[in-house]
Order: structure tokens, then sequence, then C-alpha cells
């Protein structure tokens, strides 16, 4: 990947905001039961559902990358004196996702960018996966005594990221693991244009049957053996093995390849149910 930081700012911008001032988060404020905050959250567009702790707000930013513009959705929640739950996810430029280096580069700079971008260290991130999907655990130590634990995953070409901070962690390890634990991807990948196409529409056998009596007619009309016996091996290949009808059309096919072969020309107005004009054309 040439880029090595592409998305040095999503976790930071979209979903901490003013959480880093982390003064403004120990103000007391009355804390629900934890047994009543708890919902499930989803989204449609995103593809994910979650657990989330109380009332969520929507974010968009657009974010300027050496790769690009890149739209960045985040959802959060925020429980006052306890810490901020949130998700993110945007849809990463394909041309820079082509192999498992790339992948890999792309959690190493967006952990690089976040633990720049809020003056912290990482303390430890291991490798995880999202069903067959890969991922990345991250825990960043953040200054003024904060901590954010992070889980991220790259699902086809979306980046999801998943973020609590707190100052609280020992307390809350419980809380945050399960809200972390909570995220799955709950629709499949959209279908590619090729599965979007529209099926034709199944004719019942009763309309085929029609349409090759109407085609055997012509053929017969027509004095053309050879289409003839093209359109009675198709009816052939349509009749019921029992009931004789597949008896009947091989003894007729025999009758029109011999015609066929001999070239046989019948006379106009000899047809039954032939025009004179259309009866009086040979092959």
């Amino acid at each position: 990947m040439k880029n090595k930081i592409i998305l040095p700012f999503f976790l930071t911008t979209v979903l901490v905001g003013g959480y880093l001032a982390i003064d403004a988060f120990q103000q007391s404020q009355p804390t629900q039961a934890a047994q009543s905050i708890w919902k499930q959250f989803s989204s449609s567009k995103g593809n994910f559902k979650v657990l989330m702790p109380g009332q969520t707000s929507q974010l968009k930013r657009i974010v300027n990358t050496e790769a690009g513009k890149i739209t960045v959705y985040g959802f959060r929640s925020i429980r006052p004196n306890e810490a901020v739950y949130g998700v993110t996810y945007s849809d990463v430029p394909s041309k820079i996702i082509k192999t498992p280096k790339d992948v890999n580069d792309l959690f190493n700079g967006t952990i690089q960018g976040f633990a720049q971008s809020v003056q912290g260290s990482v303390v430890s991130q291991r490798n995880i996966k999202l069903g067959t999907y890969p991922g990345r655990e991250i825990k960043v130590q953040i200054f003024g005594g904060a901590t954010a634990k992070s889980r991220m995953y790259l699902v086809k070409q979306r980046l999801y990221q998943t973020l609590a901070v707190t100052k609280k962690e020992e307390s809350l390890s419980k809380s945050i693991n399960g809200f972390l634990n909570s995220f799955q991807v709950i629709n499949k990948p959209a279908a590619s244009p090729k599965s979007r196409q529209v099926k034709k529409p199944t004719v019942s056998p009763k309309v085929v049957q029609e349409q090759l009596n109407a085609k055997l007619k012509q053929a017969v009309c027509n004095q053309n053996w050879s289409q003839a016996v093209a359109t009675v091996n198709q009816m052939i290949n349509m009749a019921p093995k029992s009931g004789g009808v597949r008896e009947q059309l091989v003894t007729y096919r025999g009758r029109l390849q011999n015609m066929a072969r001999n070239k046989e020309v019948i006379p106009a107005g000899t047809l039954t149910g032939c025009s004179p004009v259309a009866g009086s054309g040979g092959q």
C-alpha cells in the first residue's frame, strides 16, 4: 500500500468528538440502571447491528486521505460519568486493498493515525476475525488518563470500527466487552450487477406446445420439411412417455423425413389449413 496512513482520524473525529476534553464528562448526572440502558441498534445502510447504551446520535464526515475522499458514517452513545461508545463504517477504495499485506497496512495505518491524533500510545493489539473477515483489536492509553478499546474489521471493501473510551476501564470492563462482542454484520454484501439481472419469465409447457404447433403448421404450409422435422423433434422431447403421443409424433417425423429426402412438392391448395399463397412455395 503506497500510503502508509490512509485513515488517521476516523475514530477520533467521527466518534470521540468532545469526549477527549475529559473534564466535560465528569459532570455529575443521573445514571440509569444498567439493565435498562442497553438496546439493540441497527443500521440498514451500514448492514450491522450492535448493542448501544441509551440514545444514539448519527454523524457523517468526509475525510481527505492520500487515496482520495472517503465518507465516514458514525454512530455514538455517550454515557455521562462513564464512557462513549461508537461505531463507524466507511468504504475503502478497492485500488488500495488488493493483497493481505494491503489489509495489514490498512489496519496498521489506522491504528497509528488514531494513536497519534489522541496523543496516546498503543498498549496492546491482536489479530481477530469477524466470521471469515480479518480484524484487529487494540487498546490505546490516551492523555488525561482515559483508555480506548477498539475493534476494526474489513468486510469486503467496508471498514467497520467499534470503539469504547472511558476513564473507568476496570469497573466498566464487562459493559465494554459486551458492547464490542455484540457487533454483527446483518446483511449479505450487495449483489453484483450480473446476479441482479432480471430473470426471463418462465413459459408454461402449454404455451410452448402452442408455439410449436404454430411453428410446425407454418413449416408444413411452406413445405419446409427440414424445419418441420426439427420442430417435431422438439415436440417429441416434450411429449409424455405414455399415452401414445410420442409414438404418433415419431411416425409423423418419419413421413416428414422421407418428404425432405425426396424433396417432395405438394400442389398449392391441397394442404389442409394453409392459404394458397403460403402453400404454393417449395423448399
